[in-house]
């Protein structure tokens, strides 16, 4: 967030404008083609992406076989079974030697209690001294022997009710051993396979697409090559224009710093990898020669801190316009120079400071006057502790300091009046 809010300018701590995104951004922003920069950078982000979808797809081509073919006979299997909604519910309710033989086992065990009932009763009858008791459980055991009996009676209409069809019962049975034993293939509950069926054939339909999925994408990324292209080549063409203006421009600033026999270029460099980049078809770099014929290279490995605060003061200067940084610090842009070159370095920090804000650290007048606000900052010390103090100076104040910087520890009226007249004018 900091580099968004502060650029610093020093002769330690040169925080962006050796970085070559904010070379790229600064020629970018100077040329003021953001909305094709953002044409650019879509239409490559829109085909790398697609990219990466159609590598997953190619790369997975071997599994995705695999899995067809085992989805396609499960399918096939599911399509011979052919089970119907609720047939499953009326198969098992037409198994009629199930019910049978469920109705025979029902009518052994009421024939046995009912058997057992009037023993127990005949038992009880004979019984000369039965108590109240004895009569209760005589009666419930009459009643109960009567309800067998009719029980028995019931069970035995159904059962001669029923109409056996033994080639039915055949087709039945073998009906629901085959549900049975595709379920437990698939280790679902029969009642599911129905489900399981439909999900299967939609993964199915789902992967066999694929290779229509593989063809759109490669006609969707063909489209968008092209769009790139196009979009890439005007991008080009204008940030070739921008940076011929821009070092022109940066080149006169220069020239009034001191730094006239300094050569500025901007290096367009085609990129080698033939893929759309979100930052178009070329590599932004800003060189600088500082001794007549030697060769232009990198900010970075050619200019001192003193001389890279001066190329960074013209560029800000020159890109005043569009600059984005709220706030920017100049730490002592002014070291080695001095004279009319200092003043010239104070008026365009004060024609930066129209657009954005600017802080400078420096130990020159003709610098230091060019300031609307005027902060002192000194130290003391002692032998426990180490005090920094900063101070917002008045206008006569202004006027003390000014004169100290020009004339030294003694002020005379002379220097004072030099620094009033630099103040105001």
């Amino acid at each position: 967030l900091g580099a968004l809010l502060i650029d610093i300018h020093s002769q330690h701590a040169h925080q962006s404008l050796l970085q070559k995104p904010v070379q790229r951004s600064l020629l970018d922003a100077y040329a003021g083609h953001k909305s094709l920069t953002r044409d650019v950078e879509q239409c490559a982000s829109d085909w790398l992406r697609k990219r990466r979808e159609l590598e997953l797809l190619a790369g997975s081509t071997d599994e995705h076989t695999s899995r067809i073919q085992l989805l396609t006979y499960q399918v096939e299997e599911l399509d011979v079974l052919s089970l119907q909604l609720d047939e499953l519910a009326a198969l098992e309710q037409a198994n009629a030697e199930e019910i049978l033989e469920g109705a025979h086992q029902a009518l052994a065990l009421c024939d046995d209690q009912e058997t057992g009932a009037r023993q127990a009763l005949k038992l009880l009858v004979g019984d000369v001294h039965a108590t109240a008791a004895v009569i209760n459980a005589r009666n419930l055991l009459e009643s109960t022997a009567i309800q067998l009996g009719e029980a028995c009676s019931e069970i035995q209409r159904h059962i001669d009710s029923v109409q056996v069809n033994p080639d039915r019962l055949s087709e039945v049975q073998k009906r629901l051993e085959g549900i049975y034993d595709i379920a437990r293939k698939h280790k679902v509950m029969p009642e599911r396979l129905t489900e399981l069926h439909q999900a299967l054939r939609d993964e199915l339909q789902g992967l066999a697409s694929g290779g229509e999925r593989i063809e759109q994408l490669n006609l969707e990324m063909v489209d968008l090559m092209a769009q790139y292209a196009g979009n890439a080549t005007r991008l080009s063409k204008k940030r070739r224009s921008a940076a011929k203006k821009l070092v022109k421009n940066a080149s006169s600033v220069l020239a009034s710093l001191a730094m006239d026999g300094c050569q500025f270029e901007i290096a367009l460099l085609p990129l080698k990898n033939e893929d759309p980049h979100p930052h178009g078809s070329e590599d932004i770099e800003f060189l600088i020669s500082t001794n007549p014929g030697a060769p232009a290279r990198a900010l970075g490995k050619i200019a001192s801190g003193g001389e890279l605060s001066r190329i960074s003061l013209a560029i800000g200067v020159v890109t005043a316009n569009t600059a984005t940084v709220p706030s920017m610090v100049f730490d002592e842009v002014d070291v080695g120079i001095g004279g009319a070159v200092a003043e010239v370095v104070g008026k365009l920090l004060r024609t930066l400071s129209e657009r954005t804000q600017v802080l400078c650290v420096t130990h020159l007048a003709q610098v230091a006057s060019q300031g609307t606000h005027h902060l002192q900052v000194s130290k003391t010390s002692s032998n426990t502790y180490v005090e920094t103090s900063l101070k917002k100076l008045g206008n006569d104040d202004k006027v003390q300091e000014i004169a100290r910087m020009l004339g030294g520890v003694k002020i005379t009226p002379q220097t004072l009046a030099h620094a009033r007249e630099m103040l105001e004018s």
